[in-house]
């Protein structure tokens, strides 16, 4: 439970995630709006956005989930990396020189 202090932290924390996440939605929704699906604008720019909206394959608000999805995806994964590579370097400094000797290959993205 907490105190009523930590009460107020979570619900303020509450309040404040829901509002983000209406934001990014708006964002997205205006996002997808403005995309043009011309033949043109694709053989121009292919996307993966354009070819799911020309070929009719998601509907406005599937498209704008689908990139919430990969939005909130993409993040989880690169933090989740980042911070197992910078525990994995705590735990074996040895290898931090090899680590910068060869940081292009040790990175493939």
């Amino acid at each position: 439970m907490g105190t009523p202090h930590q009460r107020s932290v979570d619900r303020d924390d509450r309040e404040r995630t829901i509002a983000a996440g209406k934001n990014m939605r708006g964002y997205l929704e205006q996002f997808v709006t403005s995309l043009t699906v011309t033949e043109e604008d694709v053989d121009a720019q292919p996307s993966f956005t354009h070819a799911l909206l020309r070929e009719g394959q998601l509907d406005h608000d599937e498209l704008v989930s689908m990139l919430i999805l990969l939005l909130i995806a993409g993040h989880e994964t690169t933090v989740n990396l980042i911070g197992n590579a910078v525990v994995a370097l705590v735990n074996h400094p040895d290898q931090l020189p090899l680590l910068r000797d060869h940081a292009p290959e040790a990175v493939e993205e």
